[in-house]
């Protein structure tokens, strides 16, 4: 099995910010790694580090003022094309069903 075959999802340079009255808050900044599929993956970090705002971002569940301003999140089904998350609209049906 090739690499690219055995990843599942792949999460490259994500930032997502915060923008408030009091400035702008940098809550993800340049994440990146790869899930593998059949493996478990955890992602670990003290309180308030962004381990729940990037999963939110990669679900694209980030409410306002949240936006996620750089990087790339892909999904690779089985036996299907690549699936670009952040491109994919806000009420699409493949976001849906990502979920």
């Amino acid at each position: 099995m090739s690499e690219n075959n055995e990843i599942l999802l792949t999460v490259k340079g994500l930032s997502t910010h915060f923008y408030t009255e009091q400035g702008k808050a940098k809550a993800v900044q340049q994440v990146g790694f790869s899930i593998k599929k059949g493996k478990t993956f955890a992602l670990v970090g003290e309180s308030g580090c962004g381990k729940s705002v990037t999963a939110y971002s990669i679900l694209r569940l980030i409410q306002k003022p949240g936006k996620i301003v750089a990087g790339k999140i892909l999904l690779y089904p089985k036996d299907k094309p690549v699936i670009d998350i952040i491109s994919l609209g806000k009420k699409s049906q493949t976001l849906y069903k990502v979920r």
